[in-house]
């Protein structure tokens, strides 16, 4: 399993266009095969930063995600704007334990 987390922090006039990107982008990331889970959500108390979390069943299905044609264009679209901070991390995890819920 795979899970990559991070965060991206743009400018507060870029975050309407990132929403209409995510709009197309979100949903067709987790209908490809092997995506356990897939998210792009603004902060609670910080719109101009943006969490990224997803969870890929092996390697191989998140390698095929980054060639996917919306994983470009999002790529591509994030080269457009001004990011002002940007980190994202990948995990190789075994197994999962529930820590809350259900």
């Amino acid at each position: 399993m795979i899970v990559v987390q991070g965060s991206v922090r743009i400018r507060a006039e870029d975050s309407e266009r990132l929403r209409a990107t995510a709009v197309w982008l979100v949903p067709a990331a987790r209908n490809e095969p092997g995506c356990r889970m897939y998210s792009l959500a603004h902060d609670m108390l910080d719109p101009t930063l943006i969490h990224i979390a997803q969870c890929w069943e092996s390697e191989e299905a998140f390698a095929a995600h980054t060639r996917t044609p919306h994983a470009t264009r999002l790529g591509e679209f994030m080269r457009k704007i001004t990011l002002q901070e940007l980190l994202v991390k990948s995990y190789v995890g075994e197994g999962e334990n529930i820590i809350m819920g259900g």
